[in-house]
């Protein structure tokens, strides 16, 4: 299970400016789906958030962000900006 764990976060740590665009348009979508009367995506991304929140805030304080940014980065892109921060932290 480690090797799966560590896997993923490699991986993901690897591809952090891919997973910020892919996210940014998932947002996109939802937004323009919400407009159309569908917010099932925005929903799904924030109960997400939400549930990952833990160990995003967990990890973000530990590699020393301010409150604000951790809050703002989490609920943008939630695993995908802590999974490459605890990759960072992994390597050093």
């Amino acid at each position: 299970m480690d090797q799966i764990k560590d896997f993923l976060i490699v991986t993901i740590g690897k591809l952090e400016k891919v997973d910020y665009a892919l996210v940014i348009l998932l947002w996109v979508i939802g937004f323009v789906l919400a407009i159309t009367g569908n917010p099932w995506i925005i929903l799904a991304i924030v109960a997400m958030h939400l549930c990952e929140f833990p160990i995003g805030w967990k990890v973000g304080r530990s590699a020393g962000y301010s409150v604000p940014l951790l809050l703002v980065m989490h609920f943008t892109f939630g695993f995908t900006w802590w999974v490459p921060v605890l990759y960072k932290q992994r390597l050093d």
